[in-house]
């Protein structure tokens, strides 16, 4: 069977709810799995435009100035979304896990990437051609229906992140994105809660910090009680972040 025949099996009843707790995933994400779910239900049309590939943990994907001529659904894995800035410093634009699409960009007639992206783990990816996949756009409009609401709820979330870093300081992006993160790693159908598992350099590209404020601030928020630490991965407790940001007063 292939990766992503597997995948439409794990898809099957999922609908973008937490497997624990039914908490509602983050919103991108639950748009991904409802495209997802209308391309396995018009899969014998769409499999014709379409091919599998696998990447090994750190292997780009696709790379600064490759053609931005190809969208990816993630059957199995994590990849990450960099730019580059002209000195060689890194911010992660995203994070994307298994249901989720990415490179979205090709939609937008742009010619060249300006980001990379990199599996985080051994990944699995669905890669569809942009100018075939338009053409059944037209014959599937909730196809492309669904694809824009993907592309809208992304566009949300990047203001999202442009007002945590204009607006809060390292501490509080940094709790924002933990409850993210927990989110995320929830959406999985395993037993129990599932921690975060990114290295502290990982999380300073994701909130444009320094490894070394990624380092000190979850020290603090342990013993706080906000998160825990377990064989190197980090737990989050959400009830307690949230009340952190109310009495800091850096959101809800």
């Amino acid at each position: 069977m292939s990766r992503i025949a597997s995948f439409f099996d794990w898809l099957a009843g999922r609908e973008g709810k937490d497997a624990r707790t039914g908490a509602p995933a983050p919103l991108s994400h639950r748009y991904c799995i409802t495209f997802s779910s209308l391309v396995r239900d018009n899969w014998d049309d769409l499999k014709k435009l379409t091919n599998e590939r696998s990447f090994a943990r750190g292997e780009a994907i696709y790379s600064i100035d490759d053609p931005a001529s190809r969208l990816y659904m993630i059957a199995l894995g994590k990849v990450k979304v960099v730019r580059l800035s002209e000195r060689g410093q890194e911010k992660t634009m995203g994070m994307y896990q298994t249901g989720d699409f990415f490179g979205e960009v090709c939609l937008c007639e742009a010619s060249r990437r300006e980001e990379q992206a990199l599996a985080m783990e051994p990944t699995t990816v669905a890669v569809f051609d942009t100018m075939e996949l338009m053409r059944m756009f037209r014959k599937r409009t909730e196809l492309m229906y669904e694809l824009l609401m993907v592309v809208c709820a992304r566009l949300y979330e990047s203001q999202e992140e442009i007002a945590r870093l204009v607006f809060d300081d390292v501490r509080a992006r940094l709790a924002k994105q933990l409850l993210v993160l927990e989110s995320r790693a929830n959406q999985a159908p395993l037993a129990g809660p599932n921690p975060v598992t990114l290295t502290h350099e990982e999380l300073a590209h994701l909130v444009s910090s320094t490894r070394e404020n990624v380092t000190a601030i979850p020290n603090e928020f342990r013993r706080m009680g906000l998160v825990d630490y377990r064989a190197g991965q980090i737990f989050v407790f959400p009830p307690q972040i949230e009340a952190y940001l109310r009495r800091n007063r850096h959101g809800a």
